[in-house]
């Protein structure tokens, strides 16, 4: 689970780990945001910019989410081996992952 920098949004993983959720803060926006990782997600969390969601999973996987439409921001970034960490730069330009 994970809260945005602006604190408008929260994101966490659906049952059993797969998939997640972004959820409002504002009551007018009853429905969470599927982001549809079919993968066991292991880590999550936001941007510097609060519109973008990365999970990590089992399948090696890293995504990058557009937190208001759950559509994928970017090409998956496959890696050799379980993910174990991730920051992004203080602009959220760069990402550093770690396995």
């Amino acid at each position: 689970m994970a809260v945005s920098v602006s604190s408008d949004r929260l994101v966490a993983t659906g049952q059993q780990g797969t998939g997640a959720y972004v959820h409002a803060f504002d009551a007018a926006r009853a429905a969470p945001v599927a982001l549809p990782d079919a993968a066991v997600v292991e880590w999550i969390g936001f941007a510097p910019q609060p519109d973008t969601v990365l999970t990590a999973g089992w399948d090696h996987t890293v995504q990058l989410w557009n937190a208001h439409s759950g559509a994928p921001a970017a090409k998956p970034l496959v890696h050799q081996a379980d993910i174990s960490c991730f920051a992004f730069s203080p602009d959220g330009r760069q990402l550093l992952t770690g396995c």
